[in-house]
């Protein structure tokens, strides 16, 4: 992980390093997105620069899940769960 300012002014606003063991991730301020993400030397994601504004869905975090779910339904923690179908004609519930 780079040891950047985070008070320093870049395209993609402050950057809010957060650790926990050795997981180590890069949140930016525009978006709310995640630069950067390690576990020990590993890259999780594909980090991009930090002269760089994120491109596309680039660390964009897709919240609750990121693709689609089949028949708009997925099981929890033993609780099955519905959500509303936003493609209706394929039968998912798309994020």
């Amino acid at each position: 992980m780079n040891s950047e300012d985070p008070l320093m002014t870049y395209p993609s606003g402050a950057q809010l390093p957060i650790t926990h063991g050795d997981h180590a991730a890069t949140v930016i301020e525009v978006g709310g997105g995640i630069r950067e993400y390690a576990v020990g030397d590993r890259p999780v994601l594909d980090p991009y620069p930090l002269a760089s504004m994120r491109d596309g869905a680039h660390g964009a975090v897709l919240i609750p899940w990121p693709n689609r779910l089949a028949d708009g339904s997925y099981h929890f923690e033993g609780i099955d769960h519905q959500v509303a179908l936003t493609e209706p004609e394929r039968s998912n519930a798309i994020h």
